[in-house]
């Protein structure tokens, strides 16, 4: 009787397990993802003994609520898992929610960035548009200012030409007039007396440089035209080289000798009225003279500047 009583209790704790079972399953079904320790299907004999140990663990529990010795689980322990699951899936959400809004923020952000650039180059091909028309405009000015160019440019060439060809037959003339002129010259030439390029003036023959010496060398220059610096006896003769010359020339005169004592290269003392005011001042050891402005100056013999050869016939 005894084992009777044995296998209708076992039977008892059995089917209150397979209650619990059930139970344990509705509640954890929405969370099964999350939550593997509320139900986890046996996969071999081992999980199925464990199970069975549950059980039994689960009956004794029942006959132990039964006699007043245990609490009954309280229905927020039995949900715990659900409820932890729908925690997380909450702060899945937001986190979800809150990255897809920073998306949509730098988005808009960008759009807006695009909508900007798009609405200035539109701006843009409308000032390029407007202002086509006036570098158009601008390039047939040019074309046609081009056209005129050529067009003149062709007259002036035929114009300068025609210039050319007359200027060929001026010089033909030019030319034949200087050589009448040489000819003449030749022929005055043998009837005076004086050399070539020297001018006839009260007997005496002068020639006036083109090119700068010193006085020592402008003097060596005369001598081998068989004449010496000139040397200015008379106020008629200064004021006839005076006409001649625009510039400074050297003259035969200098204080070589004497310092102080001027004299002229055929032995003369210088005529004081000649001078330039307040010369000869010697500054910078000033030996040797020149005509200047129509009068006489003493300057340092190696200066260069042009000179006046004189010879008498």
């Amino acid at each position: 009787m005894a084992d009777s009583n044995d296998f209708e209790h076992f039977d008892l704790h059995q089917q209150t397990a397979q209650r619990k079972y059930q139970d344990r399953k509705r509640n954890c079904g929405s969370a099964v993802a999350f939550c593997t320790t509320c139900f986890r299907p046996p996969v071999n004999d081992e999980d199925e003994e464990v199970n069975y140990i549950h059980v039994e663990e689960s009956t004794e529990s029942e006959e132990q609520i039964r006699k007043g010795k245990a609490k009954p689980m309280k229905t927020k322990d039995r949900n715990v898992c659900g409820s932890k699951s729908i925690v997380v899936l909450y702060i899945l959400f937001m986190a979800t929610s809150m990255v897809w809004m920073i998306l949509l923020s730098k988005a808009f952000a960008k759009h807006s960035e695009i909508s900007a650039e798009i609405e200035n180059l539109r701006n843009s091909r409308t000032i390029l548009k407007g202002n086509e028309s006036a570098i158009s405009a601008e390039l047939q000015e040019l074309w046609n200012t081009l056209i005129r160019l050529k067009a003149s440019d062709t007259e002036e060439i035929r114009n300068l030409r025609v210039e050319q060809t007359l200027m060929k037959e001026k010089d033909s003339k030019i030319m034949a007039n200087v050589t009448n002129l040489e000819n003449y010259v030749s022929k005055v030439c043998v009837i005076k007396t004086c050399p070539c390029e020297w001018t006839l003036f009260s007997g005496k023959c002068y020639y006036f440089s083109n090119e700068n010496r010193d006085w020592k060398k402008a003097r060596e220059f005369c001598q081998s035209q068989d004449s010496d610096l000139a040397v200015i006896n008379s106020d008629e003769e200064l004021n006839y080289l005076k006409g001649k010359v625009r510039v400074d020339h050297l003259v035969g005169m200098s204080d070589l000798e004497t310092e102080g004592v001027w004299k002229w290269l055929d032995g003369s003392l210088v005529d004081q009225r000649m001078w330039n005011p307040g010369e000869p001042n010697n500054e910078g050891k000033e030996d040797c003279g020149e005509m200047s402005n129509g009068k006489l100056n003493d300057i340092p013999c190696n200066i260069k500047q042009r000179w006046i050869c004189e010879k008498t016939l």
